[in-house]
């Protein structure tokens, strides 16, 4: 089991690699304005195979279930909102 310490610096670096991605994608979205719907949807595409594979490497880094659905569920959260106000 985890000790104390090394468990909030796994939530630490939970956090902003949670952060990191949410970054990237209101970049693509900057971007679609530059780029055209085609390069757009390639991009999308491209974000979507990044959150499963850090998905999937949380899971195998032993983050419990319950933060991992916390955290899919606040970007989940934050895009839409994202998507409300600027589109």
């Amino acid at each position: 089991m985890l000790e104390e310490t090394d468990r909030d610096v796994l939530y630490v670096n939970l956090l902003i690699g949670t952060a990191g991605p949410l970054i990237i994608f209101l970049g693509i979205l900057k971007a679609n304005d530059a780029m055209g719907s085609t390069a757009f949807g390639f991009t999308l595409f491209g974000f979507t195979l990044l959150m499963i594979y850090i998905n999937y490497l949380e899971k195998k880094a032993g983050i419990p279930k319950k933060a991992l659905w916390i955290k899919s569920i606040l970007s989940i959260l934050t895009v839409a909102i994202f998507f409300k106000y600027y589109l």
